[in-house]
This record gives structure tokens, C-alpha cells and sequence, in this order.
């Protein structure tokens, strides 16, 4: 099928041979020789060259056509269809590299480590105890301060961070709280409790991101070592683990990053800790005023400081050391802050209703022994009435009663404190939509300690549960990594912990869980990248 394009010339005429063309060109010279011969004139000589030309453009135009002419309409097709094909897998190649290229990226890693009551203006006013995490914050991203939940206690804060959710709607209302339909004899939850009922409500940022198939680690984080919607994290301590040093805590970190850089299948892509220094020394020595006090006291509340700096200090040179750097991004945040306690601010509710009832000798009153169950005291004293009765309306009748009682104590002594039944607690604390949430609670002022008589008090220095809109309540966040802003820049003034959730899933590339009440639009400005 090859094309015979040796039969063809430089042709005078379409159809013509090259015998015929040499002839034509023959006798062409010819003449021209004689004309120049008898006039010698240059302008044919010019006229002659530009015919020339012409005749050879003809040619190759006539070899292209009858080449066309000559090929088998066959061929041809054959010959594109190849084309395309090949085509088509130059393009399919393309593709599949690219997904090869995008899949074998390096998989992103969170470490998360909240400090329990780390306030917000610690790292400013103790900078020369905490030079590492003074550091850190001056080259990452940071926040004036980070707004906790309702109340400002630990467990629900910390389930408020990782589910994304507000106390009322993750279930975790205090750090201990009845539930009058818990199915168990002891309707008594208790932080050590791990069965699933307590934790069900919520949906933590490792339990959605193992649903995805990430894998995730805990470390003492509340919840972190329960079976939530029959889902473990794949690396977890059964057990709370209280420890004065962190050297453990630190060789868990190592050994889950070494297994990231090794690509050990299953290694933990989320990581989240907890520590407690702060908080114990906080609650059994107090804050000092300055970082220049001297006393023993405020050396117990430096050394958790040093303590805590050196954990994040250590984790910050297993990164660098692993060259783990350009994969992590490491969150430091806390639940709460902190307040200082004095025995000279306490309200003894129980005490003073019973002073109450004895000065104005009412018709009615409430037997608050027999019919409260009460189970906190500090910040938040909680008021179950008649747990155990089926009478709804008894129920209802003495939760008014004894409510219109507590009211006219607090306002015949002049008491340091709020008293709100459930459903009357203020919509911007959201807590009063969920049954755990005690029929009536009292809420301390700040700086002041309640509880029903004296026997509660145990000369505690420093405490937090007040309302979540004060300014020593408030907690800490600071971050950085590859998908962080640097330089110490302050993305908001304030943001709330209840966007940490989908902070988190934004990082890890996964979506966030369906029931969060956070959105990564509030929280979105500190990543480097414009989030789409």
C-alpha cells in the first residue's frame, strides 16, 4: 500500500509525464539561448527564472495531490484510529501519575496537647518558666484568648474540644452529675467511669476520624480510652496514668512518629494528649500575682509550669529530630483558666436556707435534706429534687417551692451567687436542654466558693466552673505546622472551643462529625492556606 510518489515530477501540466517534462524544458533553453544569443536582454533571463519557480510550486502541489489520490482510504483510517488510541493512553498515563503522585504524599499528622486550667494570659505573665511555648507561639499561629464552655469545668470542656459540641448536646454536663435514667443501680457519673452510656451523646474527633480509617491516639484525654459507638482509638491507655514527670508521655509521641515516618500500616495520624500540672497545683497552692513571688506555695505553681514547658519543649525536638517538621501540626490549647479562692468568700446555701426558714417561719418548706440530692460543690452546686419519685406534678411543686426559696435567701443575705432552675438558664451558656442538667443549679460569683454547709470545704486555693464570660475562665490555643500561619501571628482575638472539631478534620483531610455544633468558618484564618 506504499505510495508510488517516484512517478511523479516537476510537472508543466497536470497528467503529464516525466519524459514530457524533461522535452518541455529541453526546448524552453533552447529558444531562450537563441533570444539571448541575438539581444542579449537581461529582463528574459529574470522572465525565465520566475517561470522556474512557478513550475517547481506547481510540482509539489501535484505530488501532494496525487499522492492523496494514490493512498487506500483503509490505510489511512487505520493509521488515525491508531493515532487516537495512542492518544488515549498518553492521557490515561497522565492521569494515573498524577493520582500516584497525589496518593503518595506524606499523610498529615495532628498532635494535639490540651493543659488542664492553662489560662490564656499564663504564657505572658510566666514567660521566663515557659520559654519553649513562648517561643513556639512567637513562630506559629496564635489567639487572644479561646472561650470555653459552659460550665467552665474539665470533662465537659475537654468532650466540648474534641466533639465539637456544647455541653448540653455532647451530655458530659459536669465532672460529676446524676442521670436519673441511667440504667444502672449508681445513677452517679464519675470521671473514671468508661462504660458508653456516660459518653454517648457526643461524637469525639477520633471516633469520626477512625470511621474515615485514620487512626488515632489518646493519652489521658477524657474519653480517650472508651468504646464510643463500639469504635476504640487505635492507640490508647486504658487507664488514667498520673504522672509527676513526662518522660512516658513523651516516648508514647516518639514511638507514634517514628511508625509515621517508617509507614508502619495503622500508625496514628491524630494524636491527643492530656496534662494536669497546672490544674493540681493551681487548685491546692493557687496562681501567683507575679512571676517574682518567692514563697513555697508559688514555687509548686512554677515547677508545673516548667514541667509543662519541658513536655512541649520535648515534643518539639521529636519532631525536628525525626525531620517530622514539613508533616505535623502540633495544637497546644487548653480547657478553662484559673481563679483564686480565699476562705473568706464561701456561701453555704443549705446553711443559710435553713437560717432563712428559721427567721421568717414560712407555711411551707422545702425538707432540703431529704429531698435534694446534691453531688458538687465550689463553683456549681447542683440540686436533683425527689430523684426517686414517679409524681410528676409533686416533682414540679417542689422544684418551685424550693427554687422561690433559694431566690429569697440569696437576696435576704445578699449572697454571692445565681440560682436558676434548668429551663431558666440563660440560651448563651447552653445548658438547660438536657436532662442530666440538675433541676435547679447555683452558680458562685466569681472568685467565691459554694457549697450546702461547711463540711465542703477543704481549703482549696484556686478553682474554675463560673460562667464561661468572665475573664479568667477563658483557655489557650496557639498551633503550628505546615498548614498553620507563622510568625506569631494572632488570627482572631477570641475564637470558642467548639470549633477545634473541625479545625482538626480540616487538618487531617476528613470531614468533620454530623452532630458538631462548630463550623472550621469560625476558626478557618488560622490555617495558611485560603480555605475554599
Amino acid at each position: 500500500m506504499s505510495i508510488e510518489l517516484h512517478l511523479v515530477g516537476s510537472h508543466s501540466g497536470v497528467g503529464g509525464t516525466a519524459l514530457d517534462s524533461s522535452n518541455a524544458v529541453d526546448a524552453r533553453y533552447s529558444r531562450m539561448s537563441q533570444e539571448d544569443d541575438s539581444s542579449s536582454s537581461i529582463s528574459h533571463r529574470q522572465q525565465h527564472h520566475h517561470h522556474h519557480q512557478e513550475n517547481k510550486r506547481r510540482g509539489k502541489l501535484q505530488t501532494f495531490i496525487v499522492g492523496v489520490r494514490q493512498c487506500n482510504p483503509f490505510a489511512m483510517f487505520v493509521a488515525l484510529a491508531l493515532l487516537f488510541i495512542l492518544m488515549g493512553a498518553i492521557a490515561f498515563l497522565t492521569l494515573i501519575l498524577c493520582i500516584l503522585l497525589i496518593d503518595s504524599s506524606p499523610e498529615p499528622i495532628v498532635i494535639l496537647v490540651s493543659i488542664d486550667a492553662f489560662r490564656y494570659d499564663f504564657v505572658d505573665k510566666f514567660a521566663k518558666y515557659m520559654p519553649a511555648l513562648s517561643s513556639l507561639r512567637k513562630q506559629g499561629v496564635t489567639v487572644g484568648r479561646m472561650q470555653p464552655c459552659f460550665p467552665t469545668k474539665t470533662f465537659p470542656n475537654h468532650y466540648s474540644i474534641a466533639t465539637g459540641q456544647y455541653v448540653e448536646n455532647h451530655g458530659l454536663v459536669s465532672n460529676s452529675f446524676y442521670d436519673r435514667n441511667a440504667p444502672f443501680a449508681n445513677k452517679l457519673f464519675k470521671q473514671t467511669l468508661t462504660d458508653p452510656y456516660w459518653w454517648s451523646q457526643g461524637e469525639p474527633i477520633w471516633i469520626t476520624a477512625e470511621k474515615q480509617n485514620v487512626s488515632t491516639a489518646t493519652y489521658d484525654y477524657p474519653g480517650g480510652n472508651v468504646k464510643i459507638q463500639g469504635i476504640y482509638p487505635s492507640f490508647y491507655e486504658p487507664v488514667y496514668i498520673k504522672e509527676s514527670g513526662f518522660e512516658r508521655r513523651l516516648g508514647k509521641i516518639e514511638q507514634y512518629l517514628k511508625m509515621k515516618r517508617d509507614k508502619v500500616p495503622g500508625a496514628p495520624s491524630l494524636i491527643m494528649y492530656y496534662v494536669s500540672w497546672v490544674d493540681s497545683a493551681a487548685h491546692y497552692y493557687g496562681v501567683p500575682d507575679t512571676d517574682d513571688s518567692t514563697t513555697n506555695d508559688s514555687a509548686v505553681f512554677y515547677n508545673a509550669l516548667k514541667t509543662t514547658d519541658g513536655f512541649i519543649d520535648g515534643i518539639m525536638k521529636k519532631i525536628d529530630e525525626l525531620g517530622m517538621k514539613s508533616r505535623v501540626n502540633f495544637l497546644i490549647v487548653s480547657d478553662h483558666g484559673m481563679l483564686n479562692l480565699s476562705a473568706d468568700r464561701i456561701v453555704w446555701i443549705r446553711t443559710m436556707l435553713e437560717k432563712y426558714y428559721n427567721e421568717t417561719q414560712p407555711t411551707n418548706r422545702v425538707d432540703f435534706k431529704s429531698v435534694v440530692t446534691s453531688n458538687t460543690v465550689g463553683t456549681l452546686v447542683d440540686m436533683n429534687v425527689l430523684v426517686n419519685s414517679t409524681d410528676a406534678v409533686l416533682k414540679r411543686n417542689t422544684i418551685n417551692q424550693l427554687y422561690t426559696d433559694l431566690q429569697e435567701t440569696v437576696k435576704r443575705y445578699s449572697l454571692n451567687c445565681t440560682i436558676y432552675k434548668r429551663d431558666e438558664i440563660p440560651a448563651q451558656y447552653h445548658y438547660n436542654k438536657n436532662e442530666r442538667i440538675p433541676d435547679i443549679l447555683l452558680i458562685s460569683d466569681p472568685g467565691y466558693y459554694s457549697g450546702l454547709d461547711s463540711s465542703a470545704w477543704w481549703n482549696e486555693r484556686g478553682d474554675h466552673g463560673y460562667r464561661n464570660d468572665i475573664d479568667e475562665m477563658y483557655a489557650f490555643f496557639t498551633g503550628i505546622g505546615p498548614k498553620l500561619k507563622r510568625g506569631g501571628v494572632k488570627a482572631y482575638e477570641m475564637i470558642q472551643n467548639i470549633h477545634i472539631h473541625s479545625l482538626i478534620a480540616e487538618l487531617l483531610k476528613i470531614k468533620p462529625s454530623t452532630i458538631t455544633d462548630g463550623n472550621i468558618e469560625n476558626i478557618k484564618n488560622v490555617l495558611s492556606y485560603q480555605k475554599k
